[in-house]
């Protein structure tokens, strides 16, 4: 689901849209729940255990023709009861998951803040809105390569010319969070993934904080 928070046909099922890396034959499908947290009060809840909300979100531009217009998608878990958005514009709002229309083109640092009765936490992330034309950044922007793919414990990314500029790597989950950043080098730079569990990830390569490459990645 696209918007698990809207009702029916709005949220938007795709089949088949998240790739796993195995397959199931002769067993039940995969069905990951990575919201789950202690009922309070349950029987089951026989530590006690007060849920204590974690804050995350992700964000989209639906409509291209209205690209300072962003929906940003609850994504916080363990039971939050209550939600406070700073847009980093001097914008702010209660919702659970808002429409915000930014006021220009730029960047900006958007925190989401959650709290229930037995904690808070704050998740920021900063939001790139509007069109920057590439060609205007840099007269020519080459392609990196990244290999090999599937990788294991080391991933390479290859520039095939000298940029005299500083690009970013940056590696994150299926959730949208960060996970390596990485100046890249001219030519050759190698990324240690020794420490990331096989599954899946995307990649970017960033010039001046404008995403110019984007890709998916299989670590076994």
């Amino acid at each position: 689901m696209d918007f698990p928070n809207r009702k029916g046909i709005n949220c938007r099922v795709r089949l088949r849209a998240l790739e796993l890396p195995y397959y199931t034959f002769g067993a039940n499908a995969y069905y990951p729940n990575y919201r789950l947290g202690p009922v309070d009060g349950s029987a089951c809840d026989s530590l006690g255990i007060n849920n204590l909300p974690v804050a995350l979100f992700r964000h989209d531009v639906e409509d291209t023709l209205a690209p300072l217009a962003v929906t940003f998608t609850d994504l916080s878990y363990y039971a939050p009861t209550a939600w406070h958005w700073d847009f980093g514009d001097g914008g702010a709002s209660q919702d659970t998951s808002p429409v915000h229309v930014f006021p220009a083109a730029g960047t900006y640092n958007v925190c989401l803040t959650v709290s229930n009765a037995f904690a808070s936490d704050t998740f920021c992330r900063m939001v790139q809105v509007g069109t920057v034309g590439l060609s205007e950044l840099l007269p020519v922007l080459p392609r990196a390569q990244v290999s090999p793919n599937p990788c294991g414990d080391l991933l390479r990314v290859s520039l095939p010319a000298m940029t005299g500029e500083n690009p970013v790597f940056v590696l994150f989950d299926l959730l949208g969070r960060p996970l390596i950043t990485r100046t890249l080098n001219d030519f050759d730079t190698d990324i240690d993934t020794k420490t990331l569990p096989a599954g899946m990830y995307g990649w970017q390569v960033r010039y001046r904080g404008v995403v110019a490459q984007s890709g998916k990645v299989v670590k076994e």
